[in-house]
């Protein structure tokens, strides 16, 4: 009799199990991606400014890759919702995407009072809609980067803390380099 239970007991978590994969795998594929509703235009139409600042950090990608010094991480399909792992002090970061929606950090510097900093972001948007920007420690934007282009951007005396390069992408495809040097 008890074994009987024990049977009921597996079945029974197993079902849940496979139901919280098919909710998962459901889920992580049909990201609501943004549709590029502007043609070759590439301002962002659904994100503003101020949602790059706010720190309400959420994506969804596929095909995406970020490399730096020390390691490569790629994904087919990838969704983050609300945890950024972010790479502070990374000095070269290279990503690339398919398709991607949403903001992202993608590099944050810490420096000391009066040190300057300078960033080299070269940027290829190849469709959809993009935004990329820095902003001090007081989420102040103290830059834009230009699409398509490699950006030479110098802060020459910086607030202590961290400076963070923030993108914002609706339906997205794009290589992406970004350097940073504290001086």
């Amino acid at each position: 009799m008890k074994l009987k239970y024990l049977i009921i007991i597996i079945v029974a978590v197993a079902a849940v199990l496979a139901a919280g994969v098919a909710w998962l795998t459901i889920n992580m594929f049909n990201y609501e991606h943004i549709e590029d509703t502007n043609g070759t235009e590439t301002s962002l139409v659904f994100y503003d400014t101020e949602d790059l600042i706010t720190n309400q950090y959420s994506y969804g990608a596929r095909n995406f890759c970020k490399r730096t010094n020390t390691s490569t991480e790629c994904y087919t399909h990838t969704v983050n919702s609300g945890f950024n792992p972010v790479d502070i002090d990374d000095d070269l970061i290279e990503y690339e995407a398919e398709l991607l929606t949403g903001i992202i950090i993608l590099q944050e510097t810490n420096v000391n009072f009066n040190q300057g900093i300078t960033y080299v972001i070269d940027v290829t948007l190849v469709s959809g809609n993009m935004e990329v920007i820095i902003i001090d420690p007081d989420n102040n934007i103290v830059a834009e980067v230009t699409m398509n282009e490699v950006n030479s951007i110098d802060i020459p005396s910086t607030l202590s803390g961290a400076y963070t390069v923030i993108l914002a992408g609706e339906s997205a495809e794009f290589e992406l380099t970004v350097q940073a040097e504290v001086h």
